[in-house]
């Protein structure tokens, strides 16, 4: 790159001296410097970084380069703190970088509700439209009096911060925030074609080996893409697998995702795709994402979960023992009846009781995935383009077809008025990207 970015004064009021070659992804040996003492001021780094030149213009798939790059500088004292750091930052420059070059921002006045899609225990989400440029999104909304009332503030800046990060073809797309007083908004791509369990079960295609493929495939790029970033996405199901209008499945729903370099311990996600390590409580790592989704393409194949009678919260420990038995052991191969030898092997290869046998852990990472002899036919390269067509094309009329989705009015959740919760805080302050 060779650019000169010259001098910063940072918002402590300190000149910040960059070097002059930026190098191949542009941190500077001031921030190197700085790092190796201790983690810099987080808006001092936030600074420099949005001032790099070329940074808007640099490839989605060179952010997790970028965060790297710039972890390697300061790793040497602040090890774990850094990386963390460093990806909130870098989910602030990609932010930055698309309101000031890529795109117009899109304001919560300009957009205009269209009709229910969805409803959750505290939110809603909405078909809407962008009165400027007649686009439709979905609109999800947050009670922020609820997300007090259960001490979900970090979870759901979370989620902003972790959606925000990613840019791939097999991740819905976060493209504003929003914040008012009683709720938090999330204005995303909208997928026509609704949820893929609904797609499933509606028609038949459970046992499709072709079906299946194209799924569990756009989970991986959608998986490698976050484990690129640090981020276990901790909550991989049908549900929270999504099809667009031309049928590619896109992954969503980053309530439960979080940015973690090493182990963490909080148990959390759907427990019939919950890893061993999760739940005894040891401690886990990306390769939870990896177990789960050795579960969903199980499913897929045979239209059920292997240990659906155990799934309670008050008994998924023992659904856990009983599925490593059979999974692990062959105790029991009539469970596997049916489904073909190839994508057997595939699903134990998955779900290893040792996460770091699980293939995509192993060196080679998910190109064990790719070579593995269950997608020996496969064309992963036409799925990356996307020259190749998908194994199902949803039926959409028109743009506010709401055909793929079962909501209705009476099933709103109730709104908790968030001026009997609201402690002064400001937790919030930071959420919109966008007014």
């Amino acid at each position: 790159m060779g650019q000169t970015l010259g001098c910063h004064c940072t918002s402590s009021g300190q000149t910040v001296e960059a070097c002059e070659d930026v190098g191949a992804y542009g941190y500077t040996s001031s921030i190197e410097k700085q790092a190796e003492q201790k983690l810099v001021n987080i808006a001092d780094l936030i600074h420099i970084l949005q001032e790099v030149p070329f940074f808007p213009y640099l490839p989605a798939d060179q952010h997790g380069a970028l965060a790297n790059a710039l972890t390697k500088a300061g790793c040497k004292n602040v090890g774990t703190l850094v990386r963390r750091s460093l990806n909130v930052i870098l989910a602030k420059c990609v932010s930055s970088a698309e309101s000031s070059f890529t795109v117009e921002r899109i304001c919560h006045k300009d957009i205009s509700r269209v009709a229910l899609l969805g409803c959750g225990a505290h939110g809603t989400v909405h078909l809407v439209q962008h009165d400027v440029t007649k686009k439709h999104y979905a609109l999800k909304s947050v009670n922020k009096g609820y997300i007090t009332l259960t001490r979900d503030q970090k979870t759901v800046m979370s989620e902003k911060t972790t959606q925000m990060l990613c840019s791939s073809p097999f991740i819905v797309k976060l493209h504003e925030t929003f914040n008012e007083y009683e709720n938090l908004f999330f204005l995303s791509e909208l997928m026509l074609g609704g949820e893929l369990r609904t797609a499933y079960n509606r028609h038949g295609l459970f046992g499709s080996t072709a079906h299946c493929q194209y799924y569990v495939a756009s989970a991986v790029y959608a998986l490698q893409h976050m484990h690129e970033r640090d981020i276990i996405f901790r909550d991989l199901k049908p549900e929270n697998m999504l099809l667009s209008t031309t049928g590619r499945m896109k992954v969503t729903d980053f309530g439960l995702a979080k940015i973690s370099a090493g182990k963490t311990y909080t148990k959390c996600g759907t427990s019939a795709y919950c890893a061993p390590e999760m739940v005894a409580g040891t401690g886990y790592t990306r390769a939870v994402d990896w177990w789960a989704l050795g579960l969903v393409t199980f499913e897929l194949m045979m239209g059920f979960r292997p240990f659906a009678a155990f799934e309670s919260s008050s008994t998924s420990r023992v659904g856990m023992k009983l599925f490593f038995s059979v999974i692990q052991k062959d105790m029991d191969k009539e469970v596997f009846a049916g489904m073909p030898g190839n994508c057997e092997t595939f699903v134990r290869d998955l779900t290893t009781l040792s996460p770091s046998d699980r293939i995509p852990m192993k060196d080679g990472g998910t190109d064990n995935i790719v070579k593995h002899k269950w997608f020996k036919e496969f064309q992963w390269a036409a799925l990356l383009d996307e020259t190749c067509e998908p194994p199902y094309k949803p039926c959409i009329a028109s743009d506010t077809d709401l055909s793929n989705f079962d909501c209705a009015e009476d099933r709103l959740p109730p709104k908790l008025a968030y001026k009997d919760y609201d402690d002064g805080s400001m937790w919030d302050a930071e959420f919109a990207t966008s007014e």
